[in-house]
């Protein structure tokens, strides 16, 4: 998925069991957004910092 420049990705809450406010991100390995496989998932791993300063 390709995102906008400033477009919104979430948004910060404090529900259920939290300590305060915060932002739960997902960055996935696959191309396949349907893989399940997580046990190869972090051969490849870059930071992904490194994503968002494009």
């Amino acid at each position: 998925q390709t995102l906008a420049p400033n477009a919104r990705l979430g948004s910060l809450g404090n529900t259920g069991n939290s300590e305060g406010p915060h932002l739960h991100l997902e960055v996935r390995a696959s191309l396949n957004p349907n893989d399940t496989n997580w046990a190869g998932m972090f051969k490849n791993l870059q930071d992904p910092i490194l994503l968002f300063r494009r």
